[in-house]
């Protein structure tokens, strides 16, 4: 693995925010500059004392003393160099412990350089008043004051370089540096991974920062695709405030690389906390659970127990999936010490298995279904991670987790539905008249074919297209009723529709405006639709009811189309309102299902019509209390 990490402006970690450790010991590269400047003097007092030796005509003594104060002068800068390098090696190592044992070499270094320092003043002082018996002038006219004033400013000049390099500008920043290096080390943080531009970061992001405690970080591992997307995003605020401190990553992970990183101790190093919670954005916290992330701290790996149908591996070590899991550091740095990862099986799997070796702690089952939910329904955990959308518990977790809904933004709790083939006019019309009558968080899927798409995208739904309220499903043609009955008892044509409770409609059907009845007064529900007039139809005086304009639940539909196959000699509706039961679906009464929808049997403020009854005197008591029926009548009464 090969990267840098770099932090924030904000947040001013030296080992996050420069890329070159030199950089953070010597703050800039003016101290180079200085050092390199100020290394040129005592290097030339030694030159010129060493080639004047016993040749000064003015004293004898002024050689050795220029080799004595240039030796100490080249002394002090070595010995500031040899500060710097040992930083930057200790950086390299990303150890605290030799970091402060470095600290205690600055600190002698550093004491031995000021007292050198003040010899050297002082050295200078006793040389030019004592022992320089120089005469008042020279044959060049010189006075003996003006050079003392000379040589004192020149030594001071020297000392104020050395110290201000070694003290200020190096012994102070190193402190700082380590410092900063042992408090920002954590005992606990969280961490993700993730190279993408997607909003849905940010949403993710916002949500596990608002479940884990305030002493907790969060550790985000970037790419140069997306840092500047994180940074100019609503997590601006978190990370100049230094809560988020960002990594970033010359090297790009994608899926199918996860496994290669997460068992690379490279990366486990640059983690800057012992607890460690994982997360991914196909994870999210729940505001709902009584369990608290602190409650689990005690566990060394912990992670969504696998389902056995699910779980191909070996079936003692079923905790837990890693997607939001919550490991300790040195854990996994020791047994990635010990042994080779085995590189043929996931990465949680690997640890799962392999961390008793170093005697990590594992809880059981039962407690990793109440920190997290992948394949295994718990109803009220801390978290919950990426799970099979056509399972029950999903709707399910909805209700006690409604965080669950932002792993999957393309699902959800509620959608209408229309399949239409047809380009005709009417069918803008009605949906249209659905998308004003049910609540604004429910979107509308429209099942279409390639005749009618372009009729669709430029008719008068193309704003509603556009702004996300209406998507379109692309499908093979059909215009019989027997492929009707088909497509609907087709468990793949379900799981193309991404909701739970599913209102499906159709052209010849149409809701009303002035109906006391809502569409969510029906949610309970797994099964509603238009009761059918047992004179007319049915093999039951209650059956319940008709398809064309039906509310279903999504996950007993699939249930059932599971359990038995259909029968190809039933309608579709019709087979599922005898069927419904085996999955324990609750099907609506007649007395409930006639405010819903009015087919045969009459209610007079319906929900909705379907069709409309043949009786004339019916139809104009709708068209009073429902004139949105009249959209839907085929045939005029006399």
């Amino acid at each position: 693995m090969v990267d840098t990490e770099r932090g924030t402006t904000e947040n001013k970690d030296p080992i996050e925010s420069i890329p070159k450790p030199i950089l953070a010991i010597v703050s800039s590269i003016h101290c180079f500059v200085m050092l390199g400047v100020t290394l040129i003097i005592p290097i030339l007092e030694v030159a010129i004392g060493a080639s004047y030796r016993d040749q000064c005509p003015m004293n004898p003594n002024i050689p050795i003393y220029l080799i004595v104060t240039g030796a100490c002068g080249m002394a002090s800068i070595v010995l500031v160099l040899v500060i710097n390098g040992g930083f930057i090696w200790c950086i390299k190592r990303n150890s605290i412990a030799v970091t402060f044992a470095m600290l205690c070499l600055t600190i002698i270094i550093g004491s031995f350089i000021l007292l050198m320092s003040l010899f050297l003043f002082a050295w200078f002082i006793v040389v030019t008043k004592s022992h320089l018996k120089l005469p008042n002038t020279y044959e060049f006219g010189i006075d003996k004051k003006f050079i003392k004033v000379i040589i004192l400013l020149t030594i001071f000049v020297i000392f104020i370089i050395i110290i201000s390099n070694t003290s200020s500008s190096n012994r102070q920043l190193i402190i700082k540096n380590i410092t900063r290096s042992s408090d920002n080390f954590y005992p606990c943080i969280a961490v993700l991974v993730e190279f993408r531009t997607v909003d849905h970061i940010i949403a993710i992001v916002h949500n596990i920062n608002h479940h884990i405690p305030s002493t907790w970080p969060i550790q985000i591992f970037h790419g140069k695709d997306n840092e500047a997307f994180i940074k100019n995003s609503t997590l601006a605020s978190l990370i100049i405030s230094g809560r988020i401190f960002l990594t970033y990553m010359n090297e790009t992970y994608d899926r199918s690389r996860t496994n290669q990183l997460l068992t690379d101790s490279k990366f486990w190093q640059r983690i800057r906390g012992e607890k460690i919670l994982l997360f991914q954005i196909d994870s999210a916290m729940c505001s709902n659970s009584p369990h608290k992330i602190t409650d689990f701290l005690q566990y060394d790996y912990i992670g969504a127990p696998w389902d056995l149908s699910f779980f191909t591996f070996d079936k003692q070590y079923r905790v837990g999936n890693g997607g939001f899991s919550l490991r300790t550091r040195s854990k996994i740095l020791a047994l990635l010490a010990l042994i080779p990862y085995d590189s043929k099986i996931p990465e949680d799997v690997w640890y799962a298995q392999n961390l008793h070796r170093v005697n990590g702690s594992i809880p059981s089952i039962e407690i990793a279904k109440t920190f997290s939910v992948e394949s295994m329904y718990y109803v009220r955990p801390l978290g919950v991670h990426r799970f099979p959308w056509h399972c029950q518990f999903r709707a399910d977790l909805a209700k006690t987790c409604p965080e669950s809904m932002l792993i999957m933004p393309d699902f959800y709790a509620a959608i209408a539905i229309i399949v239409e083939f047809r380009a005709v006019d009417h069918l803008v019309a009605i949906v249209h008249n659905v998308n004003y009558h049910i609540p604004s968080t429910w979107p509308i899927q429209i099942f279409h074919g390639k005749d009618n798409e372009d009729f669709i995208r430029k008719s008068t739904l193309a704003p509603l297209i556009a702004s996300g309220k209406i998507f379109l499903t692309l499908m093979e043609q059909f215009d019989d009723r027997f492929r009707t009955n088909k497509l609907f008892t087709d468990p793949k044509f379900w799981q193309l529709i991404p909701g739970e409770k599913i209102l499906t409609f159709q052209i010849d059907s149409a809701m009303c405006s002035n109906s006391p009845h809502k569409v969510t007064d029906f949610l309970k529900y797994d099964f509603i639709g238009a009761p059918w007039d047992p004179a007319w139809f049915g093999p039951s005086k209650d059956l319940v009811g008709n398809g064309g304009f039906s509310l279903r639940s999504r996950s007993k539909i699939l249930a059932l189309l599971e359990l038995v196959p259909y029968d190809q000699q039933s309608q579709e509706d019709v087979w599922y309102s005898l069927n419904l039961r085996r999955v324990n679906g609750l099907i609506a009464p007649v007395d409930i299902a006639i405010t819903f929808a009015v087919e045969t049997v009459f209610y007079d403020r319906p929900l909705a019509v379907h069709r409309l009854p043949e009786n004339c005197t019916r139809r104009e008591q709708l068209f009073k209390t429902c004139p949105e029926a009249k959209m839907v009548a085929t045939k005029t009464c006399t």
